[in-house]
């Protein structure tokens, strides 16, 4: 699947459906640029594992989303689907 950054930043709201480790199907609304609760640098780069790093808006945390197994991103009124 392929999806414009463009759609993803600046602090839009947008929601994604994956499935997690354990095989169960998760929907999240989320936003990329979020600085709150911000502490210290990352030991590591979630792009060299492949992660998509979002704000979780129910959990009011940060959650690392594995970006392969991403099944639907809608973001600005388009709906971006996997063919998985």
């Amino acid at each position: 699947m392929k999806i414009s950054k463009n759609y993803l930043d600046n602090g839009r709201f947008f929601s994604v459906t994956f499935r997690k480790k354990d095989g169960t199907i998760r929907k999240m609304t989320a936003r990329r640029g979020v600085k709150k609760n911000l502490q210290g640098n990352p030991r590591y780069n979630p792009a060299d594992y492949n992660l998509l790093v979002v704000w979780s808006v129910g959990d009011e945390a940060y959650r690392s989303i594995k970006i392969s197994s991403i099944l639907e991103v809608k973001a600005n009124g388009l709906t971006f689907s996997s063919l998985f």
